[in-house]
């Protein structure tokens, strides 16, 4: 990859090699996964979330299905008692890539 390239631009890169069903991208979309299925536990215990909705460019698409495959695989061999109780979800693929400016849209005014 272009090391000058953005991150943005690398997304796009790992994501038409995932559509090609390059292994590479699939092992980055699957450390993620790690990654964020841990992260959930540990929301889990600090905040005590229940329902977690996944949003964002790297979650659409093959690759955000792994990532969340991935995540619920770690979340129930790691962390099983936490696992019965949190619901990662994905939303609609549409959804997924504009969710964080709509979410953020909807938010009240804190004055």
């Amino acid at each position: 990859m272009d090391e000058s390239a953005s991150p943005a631009e690398k997304l796009k890169a790992v994501q038409k090699l995932m559509a090609e069903d390059d292994p590479r991208a699939a092992q980055v979309y699957e450390s993620i996964g790690v990654y964020l299925g841990h992260t959930l536990a540990y929301y889990y215990e600090l905040y005590g979330c229940r329902h977690v909705l996944l949003l964002g460019r790297v979650m659409s698409g093959k690759g955000g299905d792994l990532i969340l495959d991935t995540a619920k695989r770690v979340l129930a061999e790691e962390y099983s008692e936490t696992a019965a109780k949190m619901v990662p979800e994905l939303p609609d693929e549409k959804f997924r890539r504009v969710g964080q400016s709509m979410a953020a849209a909807s938010l009240p005014e804190i004055m």
